[in-house]
């Protein structure tokens, strides 16, 4: 299990979460989304032996929302998604460093004697090959092999990942999620994108068109582009296929907010206050205005049987023995490289 911590720069030499974590291997970065780029931080630390506990320090809020709180909703993951992502690959610990002005003003060489060499007192630190950190982004790996040089820490610099077309980072899987390309985005992020959100009380129009909705305010979360989705469904331990609308209801009027509605084929439950994590599996249709209920009810209608459809395609075709065979060919593996 990975263990989740809250620092900050004041209390971090002190803390319960530096005693944990110290003499540690630390990958550092925002890792929003902890696509394939980010777990290849992760992946060199366990290919090399490096010595545990495996420490990933990461900033919240995310640096960009700090400083610009009005920029358009971007974020891809939160901190119990990472923490949830990271347990699945052996990191011991999640160090969440609050980002405050005070971290905000932090030189670079003070960023890294204040939580690298005093803090958390690391043996080795691992970055991708175009980390930059502290004050208007001004430490560089330059900065950070001064420090090896004295022999504060080993430095442990990954090249970056990409495939054929496109290098592996969060702003690329934002520009896909928004253009409704989940396939392309699904391939950088190694898993479906996710919203995770609790389900809130709507004004019961599902219920009579005879769709009933579990609705989630999408927050902070990057907002997919608006359209009808095919969508699977964690609550608790059970797993749920649904059909999801992301929009604005432009039926219903103009300039309302983005909202996220899903539509259960097996569960009939009221699931209002439970947290659900909800996967983006396919894009079927944009959004669009219908001049009257009866009208939106009827394309709901087809929606939702070409989800039930997908689904039950989707199911006979992962039982398949081919599938079986394909999906142990997915995972692509990441050569090991001289740190």
């Amino acid at each position: 299990m990975t263990q989740l911590f809250t620092v900050s720069s004041a209390t971090l030499s002190e803390s319960f979460a530096a005693r944990q974590c110290r003499s540690a291997s630390v990958a550092i970065g925002n890792f929003d989304g902890l696509h394939r780029g980010h777990l290849a931080l992760v992946e060199a630390m366990q290919e090399h032996r490096l010595p545990r506990p495996w420490v990933v320090l990461t900033f919240e809020p995310h640096p960009r929302q700090f400083f610009s709180p009005a920029a358009p909703p971007f974020r891809l993951s939160n901190s119990a998604q990472k923490q949830r992502w990271l347990a699945e690959h052996k990191v011991d610990a999640l160090l969440v460093a609050t980002f405050d002005s005070s971290l905000a003003a932090l030189a670079p060489t003070t960023f890294v004697e204040t939580f690298l060499v005093q803090g958390l007192q690391a043996r080795h630190i691992v970055v991708g090959e175009n980390f930059v950190f502290g004050h208007k982004r001004q430490g560089t790996l330059a900065t950070l092999r001064n420090f090896e040089a004295r022999d504060a820490f080993r430095l442990h610099a990954v090249p970056l990942l990409n495939d054929s077309q496109t290098l592996y980072a969060s702003s690329r899987v934002r520009e896909l999620i928004r253009a409704g390309h989940l396939d392309a985005a699904h391939a950088i992020l190694g898993r479906s994108f996710e919203i995770e959100g609790v389900v809130q009380k709507g004004k019961g129009l599902g219920s009579r068109l005879g769709f009933p909705t579990a609705n989630i305010d999408p927050a902070d979360y990057c907002q997919p582009r608006l359209g009808v989705y095919d969508v699977s469904v964690v609550r608790g331990q059970e797993r749920l296929d649904a059909v999801a609308s992301f929009g604005k209801r432009p039926t219903l009027g103009e300039g309302l907010s983005p909202l996220l509605e899903l539509h259960f084929f097996d569960c009939s439950e009221a699931l209002y206050g439970e947290t659900l994590r909800v996967g983006f599996e396919r894009f079927q249709r944009p959004e669009r205005h219908y001049e009257s209920l009866a009208a939106l009810q009827a394309q709901i209608t087809k929606d939702v049987a070409l989800s039930k459809a997908y689904f039950a395609e989707r199911t006979l075709s992962s039982a398949s023995p081919e599938s079986h065979r394909a999906r142990g060919d997915e995972k692509r593996p990441i050569a090991s490289q001289p740190l």
